[in-house]
Parts: structure tokens; C-alpha cells; sequence
């Protein structure tokens, strides 16, 4: 989701006119999630 949102928010403000008010207002193109390799291996669990 996030990345999706951030997708559209970047497509968003390369778009005219909002490009103008991006500009004026200094709103920078967002950069994705990337989740980090620790991320992809679950964590063992004991019950």
C-alpha cells in the first residue's frame, strides 16, 4: 500500500500544474519501501 501511495503521490506532482505548486511549495518525489533481507525470515517461535 505504502508504495502504491507513494507511486501515485509522485506521479501526482509531476503533473501540470501541480508540478507548479510542488515547485513553489518544495514537495520532493518520495522514495519506496524496501523491506531489509532480515525481513524475509520469520522468527522462530515456541509455544
Amino acid at each position: 500500500r505504502f508504495n502504491m501511495a507513494t507511486q501515485e503521490f509522485n506521479a501526482y506532482i509531476r503533473k501540470f500544474p501541480q508540478v507548479i505548486y510542488a515547485k513553489w511549495f518544495k514537495f520532493e518525489p518520495k522514495i519506496y519501501f524496501e523491506a531489509t533481507a532480515e525481513a524475509q525470515t520469520a522468527p522462530q517461535v515456541q509455544f
